[in-house]
């Protein structure tokens, strides 16, 4: 694992952690980074930069190897964190499974029974919105290339269509903008050769904050593609909300 330190601007490397393979979900918390599942990962750890060493949270124990291509996010108004849908290389199966985990308590996983994602899923995009109340996912693989862009109320805990589709069937990224964001850059790509000093060659798809003030909150996102170049899309938040609709049928490429 690479650590890079913002304000030294300096990579550590450590090594000996545990394996969790690709696209696990890191999430940055009250300082901590948690660190989720991931392709050979059944497990939800916290980074301990001091000990170096990755410290046990929740294993998955339905899991056959791991998961990954799949998304959350932290909702700090309700101080929690919902995990949903992706990807089991081993079994080659997908999930509309959502989760919850209390930060309150911090020792478990539940998975919610009254709602799941329109379908089994991964490889989307997800934002959340500055207020809390949605999250959007953009596109995914079930099967299929989806257009379909899904609203999640999370006050209602119900799930909507947008009558927005998407353009394009790369491989989405989505950062959500607004005015409490103090970043004036947008890092968007595929980044491969990470750092000849160490070697390393790690696929990463990042995305970092551009920001002008807007008056509503922006949408964008990067489709990657590994024939084509990437592309870059916006969209306004109220677009993607105005019209919404309870038909969650799929519509894909």
């Amino acid at each position: 694992m690479a650590v890079f330190d913002l304000n030294a601007m300096k990579m550590e490397i450590i090594e000996g952690l545990t394996y969790v393979g690709s696209n696990p979900i890191l999430l940055m918390i009250n300082n901590e980074c948690h660190v989720i599942l991931g392709s050979n990962s059944k497990c939800h750890y916290k980074l301990n930069l001091n000990q170096k060493r990755l410290d046990l949270v929740y294993e998955f124990a339905h899991l056959s190897a791991g998961l990954h291509e799949n998304g959350a996010v932290h909702i700090k108004s309700k101080n929690m964190l919902l995990l949903f849908g992706g990807y089991d290389y081993k079994t080659d199966n997908q999930f509309n499974e959502i989760w919850k985990f209390d930060l309150s308590t911090g020792n478990k996983w539940v998975k919610l029974q009254d709602i799941k994602l329109p379908k089994k899923m991964s490889n989307f995009a997800w934002v959340l919105t500055k207020n809390e109340q949605y999250m959007i996912i953009f596109g995914g693989y079930c099967g299929e290339r989806m257009k379909n862009i899904f609203i999640l109320d999370l006050n209602e805990m119900k799930f909507y269509c947008s009558n927005v589709r998407l353009c394009d069937q790369g491989y989405p990224c989505a950062v959500s903008m607004h005015s409490g964001i103090n970043s004036d850059l947008l890092i968007a790509g595929f980044i491969r050769n990470v750092s000849k000093e160490y070697d390393m060659n790690i696929p990463l798809e990042l995305m970092k904050l551009f920001h002008t003030f807007f008056d509503s909150e922006i949408v964008y996102l990067v489709h990657h593609s590994y024939n084509k170049k990437d592309r870059l899309y916006q969209v306004e938040l109220n677009d993607i909300l105005k019209e919404k609709s309870t038909d969650l049928s799929l519509d894909c490429f």
